[in-house]
């Protein structure tokens, strides 16, 4: 799941600002549980690709770390 949605920001499917979709929905196209969808957003963010907004959702930044 992190290397998909790393690989969609690479190649500008995503792009700075977008929304990524919530967990809920992560779990349903991904067909996982919770754990899994919290590792790759960790993971993601703590890349750089992506960032939390309290109460907003995960977004794609824009500090390019890619």
């Amino acid at each position: 799941m992190a290397d998909d949605l790393r690989e969609q920001i690479k190649a500008g499917k995503l792009k700075p600002g977008d929304k990524l979709p919530s967990k809920r929905e992560l779990r349903e196209i991904y067909g996982t549980s919770a754990q899994p969808v919290d590792a790759a957003l960790f993971m993601l963010r703590t890349e750089g690709y992506v960032e939390g907004r309290q109460g907003k959702g995960t977004f794609v930044t824009d500090k390019r770390p890619y």
